[in-house]
């Protein structure tokens, strides 16, 4: 057995043995990951709402960029939500990998016990780019992956830059299917 030293700790990964082992070995820390998440979206959620970060810093951004807090807003921002979204169900999404939980947030707060659990199913059995799939055929959208590259270019302008005027983002537009033209040619 390979011991790996993290820290303090000793972990004893049993790689050499079976893909299997080492695969209950992922799940278990994915799920410790997952459990840690929810505990760090609730002291982070603590701290910008009671505004303790005041006792050390000027605003929560800078709180976060503290050495030994070092997190990223995109970080900060999932862990929050998923705990505001599933705090109270906590039980029922444990083992759901937290990126899925967090694709789904704006799909399940106002849904009735069985849709929730139809989107923790969901969460569950398929994969990430399947599950945004789904998530956007809920919302009428085509999946992405069926898009052509203006679609995909207008969509992503709108989700980045959704106050923009209409005739700069069709500038950009633009110059984008120019390049792509270029690229192409």
């Amino acid at each position: 057995m390979e011991k790996i030293k993290a820290g303090d700790m000793v972990i004893g990964v049993k790689g050499a043995e079976s893909l299997s082992d080492c695969n209950k070995a992922i799940i278990s820390a994915k799920n410790d990951i997952g459990k840690n998440l929810f505990i760090l979206g609730a002291a982070l959620k603590a701290v910008r709402d009671g505004e303790l970060y005041k006792e050390s810093c000027e605003t929560f951004l800078e709180y976060l960029g503290q050495p030994e807090i070092s997190l990223a807003r995109s970080t900060m921002a999932k862990a929050i939500k998923c705990y505001e979204v599933f705090k109270d169900r906590i039980p029922q999404v444990a083992g759901v990998d937290f990126d899925k939980l967090y694709l789904i947030t704006g799909m399940v707060k106002a849904t009735t016990p069985e849709e929730f659990g139809e989107w923790i199913e969901r969460a569950k059995l398929l994969s990430r780019s399947d599950l945004r799939d789904v998530i956007r055929a809920a919302k009428g959208k085509p999946p992405k992956h069926s898009l052509s590259f203006r679609e995909k270019a207008a969509q992503f302008l709108d989700d980045m830059y959704p106050k923009e005027n209409r005739t700069r983002k069709a500038f950009i537009l633009k110059v984008l299917e120019d390049f792509e033209l270029w690229k192409n040619s």
